[in-house]
């Protein structure tokens, strides 16, 4: 079971399982950034209720939305009091006199892309404390497992990591984990090139430029030569890395400060609005950006846990092969046939 409070960390899956291809939205690392997970909710909900014009989109993947990655920090950053707690954004775990690991920070292979940010005393107090080594916190080991299970090869997924407010995307950085650690454990290992023939760079320009209509434009963050201190144990990086995914990137979604820490309320005004349509256009690339590469490596059977998978919802008068289901790590089944089959990630 995920974090301290003993919450579980859910997955929303919508598309057709047997084409082998997966396309994963992950949101809520940051528990503080609320309007994230509401505008992925949206995009499910858009991508399920099109019709006829999302059937062949979701006929030919399957979607994973990790709406909240972080309960616990997310639970947290909704209480009225302390009147700081609207700000946090690691997670709750208890390290001594204080709490919390950047969960953004924890992915990775120490001394090639973690293990940069803050050590030492005290080191666990600060807002981006990237943990004691890397997939140190439960939350991050689960999705990086999960993930794991799918992504056997080229062409088989993709990932958006889902945050706000800024209105930005940031391209991966490949790294080699066959590159030994620099002696003095502080300098990062000099860059490397991805064999595979892919410019990011390129493609995280094209997403800030398509993913919304407005003239005011998504920016690209520009990343450094190498790995340091400020990028240090980025999820995206791992995935493009050491995951297999030929496409994972970073949209900083863009949204008024009301959307996300004054008032719960006002999210669903215009500013929120503008930006769960820029999520819904972001999958849609992301997702034919997928298909277009050529597939490699073996499919992994669907689901990823043992036993039978019975979905909550199936359009059967349409016949339309997506289905909505919660997933998990873990199969919890009711011993009553007609109790409905759920999927919890634990």
């Amino acid at each position: 079971v995920l974090g301290n409070k003993r919450k579980h960390l859910n997955s929303l899956q919508l598309g057709n399982p047997n084409r082998g291809r997966h396309v994963f939205l992950i949101g809520g690392l940051h528990g503080c950034q609320w309007a994230a997970p509401l505008g992925m909710l949206h995009t499910a909900f858009a991508l399920f209720g099109r019709g006829v014009f999302t059937r062949p989109i979701l006929d030919a993947v399957r979607f994973h939305f990790i709406l909240i990655a972080n309960p616990d920090g997310y639970d947290y950053s909704r209480r009225r009091s302390p009147p700081t707690a609207k700000h946090w954004c690691k997670n709750r775990r208890v390290l001594g006199k204080s709490h919390g690991v950047d969960l953004e920070r924890n992915w990775g292979t120490p001394g090639i892309s973690w293990g940069f940010g803050k050590t030492g005393k005290g080191a666990s107090k600060h807002s981006n404390y990237q943990g004691p080594y890397a997939f140190s916190e439960s939350e991050t080991r689960a999705i990086r497992d999960y993930i794991s299970h799918f992504s056997t090869g080229r062409g088989r997924s993709a990932l958006l990591h889902v945050r706000c407010c800024s209105g930005s995307v940031t391209p991966p950085k490949y790294y080699d984990t066959s590159v030994s650690n620099i002696s003095n454990g502080v300098d990062p290992p000099p860059p490397a090139n991805k064999p595979m023939g892919i410019s990011v760079d390129v493609v995280a320009k094209f997403l800030a430029k398509t993913i919304t209509p407005t003239p005011l434009k998504y920016q690209t963050i520009q990343r450094g030569d190498s790995i340091g201190r400020s990028d240090t144990g980025r999820m995206i990086d791992w995935a493009y890395s050491e995951a297999n995914i030929e496409h994972a990137y970073e949209v900083d979604f863009r949204a008024s400060g009301l959307a996300t820490h004054m008032n719960f309320d006002l999210i669903n005004e215009k500013p929120f609005n503008e930006m769960a349509y820029a999520i819904e256009r972001a999958t849609i690339v992301i997702t034919q950006l997928l298909l277009s590469v050529e597939i490699t490596g073996p499919k992994q059977e669907f689901p990823f846990t043992k036993g039978i998978i019975k979905p909550i919802h199936a359009e059967k008068e349409e016949n339309i092969t997506s289905t909505s289901t919660r997933n998990s790590m873990k199969l919890k089944t009711s011993k009553s046939s007609k109790q409905k089959h759920k999927q919890v990630l634990i």
